[in-house]
């Protein structure tokens, strides 16, 4: 009996550790969310096996809170190296109130703090921030949400974020934040999520408010998983599941405006005999088509409106498609944090559509007013528009990646090689007025071209300078 007691012990050894360990689940909630919370509400998490709480205000004292451990949530997330909280105190003031309400009220059973979400590692002014921050609070355990992809700070503890993180990274004191998961096999995927992380040594999974909330409005299988997994060892879980769901392929609406745009060059093309011989031309013989352009023997008119209303279209979709195949989700996250105007991804489309009506046409009214002459605006209007058909296929390759091969480097290379287009296009018809025998070269290439590229320049300059939008954008690609 003792040596198959032994057995039975080295036996026990040899099974991997997560597949006896069971899982913890806790909820992250936002100011509102915590704000609004119930008695009610924490019965529900209750007896759904949530143990942990992850605030990010404050809770109640009143609330009956003995069941669960807290986790206060500083509202510090995708800081960059200009963001304001790193130019003033303020976060000391709202530190100093997080440890008088949930530590020296002894009211809540606290297990650390987490500190921030997926700041901006790689800055050494973050770094800084949260060196000082840990130097505050020396003997509290401090937290960072991240996707793993930086360093932490020392001193620093990451919870992972499944939704961001493309590798398990290093599990330290094993938590991770849950993506969020919609569809008819939201479930499902939740279940492999869980199994995958548990596998990898994560033992406590947080849940955002509104995707508890989703679980919970499953029919009774969301219930179920939290309570099969917070009940059971991870790996060998029985969890309650529903039927495998047929899941049909998701309409691109950025795919469908490309071909409507094709299908109306299409349209244009075949049926106005004047643009196709213009389109044609000017790619084959530019030279004798600006002649002819110049001396009024072709003037465009609607083609040029068709024209600039495409290329409009084609500004936002290469700036929509650029966004959704370099961000995603995530990189999307953090610029609608720093951007609340963007209230979804089609507001990008929506603001590139006035952006590059805007652009284009300044550019044409420049062109306008510095050689003014009879049906100036056809003349001007042909010779910019007409070199971004090119737009066409760069942005047909820029989508058909941002489908296929999303987090290329390519389609941002593709993005800044069709916003590069628009700019050769005004130089390359500030180039053609240029050979007008009634106007001066010299004078005319320094009204346009140069003072384009001062003014251009200096409101770069100015941008780059006193907005933070440049840093905003590279924490967002790296979030994505």
């Amino acid at each position: 009996m003792p040596a198959l007691k032994s057995i039975l012990i080295f036996l026990l050894f040899l099974i991997p550790a997560d597949s006896l360990a069971q899982v913890q689940f806790g909820i992250y909630l936002d100011r509102q969310q915590t704000e609004s919370l119930s008695d009610g509400q924490l019965q529900q998490f209750q007896s759904t096996g949530i143990s942990l709480l992850a605030p990010e205000g404050f809770l109640s004292t009143t609330l009956q809170t003995d069941f669960f451990r807290v986790m206060p949530s500083l509202p510090l997330a995708y800081i960059t190296p200009r963001s304001a909280i790193l130019r003033n105190e303020s976060i000391y003031s709202i530190l100093d109130r997080y440890n008088l309400h949930y530590w020296e009220s002894r009211q809540f059973e606290t297990t650390g703090i987490i500190a921030g979400r997926h700041p901006d590692l790689k800055s050494s002014r973050v770094q800084s921030f949260y060196q000082s921050f840990r130097n505050r609070l020396p003997d509290t355990q401090l937290f960072l949400i991240t996707g793993l992809s930086d360093s932490v700070p020392s001193g620093f503890s990451p919870i992972a974020d499944a939704g961001k993180s493309s590798a398990p990274g290093v599990v330290t004191e094993g938590i991770i934040l849950l993506a969020s998961h919609r569809g008819p096999n939201a479930v499902r995927n939740y279940a492999q999520e869980i199994r995958t992380a548990a596998a990898q040594g994560y033992s406590t999974f947080l849940l955002e408010k509104r995707d508890y909330d989703f679980l919970m409005n499953e029919e009774h299988y969301g219930a179920e998983l939290l309570y099969a997994f917070g009940t059971q060892p991870a790996a060998t879980a029985t969890v309650p599941l529903p039927a495998l769901s047929p899941e049909s392929p998701a309409l691109r609406a950025d795919v469908i405006i490309l071909l409507l745009l094709w299908l109306s060059f299409s349209i244009h093309f075949r049926f106005n005999p004047n643009y196709t011989r213009t389109v044609v031309r000017f790619f084959a013989s530019y030279s004798f088509m600006v002649e002819d352009i110049l001396r009024r023997h072709i003037i465009m008119g609607s083609s040029t409106i068709i024209m600039f209303m495409q290329v409009m279209l084609l500004w936002g979709l290469v700036l929509y498609s650029t966004f959704n195949g370099l961000l995603g989700t995530g990189g999307f996250e953090a610029l609608t944090y720093h951007l609340p105007f963007l209230f979804g991804s089609w507001s990008v489309f929506i603001i590139a559509v006035a952006a590059g009506a805007l652009f284009n046409f300044i550019s044409l009214f420049w062109l306008v007013s510095c050689c003014y002459r009879q049906d100036i605006f056809s003349q001007s209007a042909t010779l910019y528009l007409w070199p971004m058909h090119l737009g066409f296929p760069i942005t047909t390759v820029l989508v058909t990646l941002s489908v296929l091969l999303p987090g290329s480097p390519l389609i941002l290379i593709l993005c800044g090689l069709f916003l590069l287009l628009n700019l050769v296009s005004f130089y390359v018809a500030a180039a053609a007025f240029g050979r007008e025998p009634t106007l001066s070269p010299a004078f005319h290439f320094l009204a346009t071209s140069v003072l384009y590229s001062i003014l251009l320049g200096l409101f770069g300059f100015l941008i780059y300078s006193y907005t933070d939008i440049f840093h905003i954008l590279l924490l967002a690609w790296r979030v994505g």
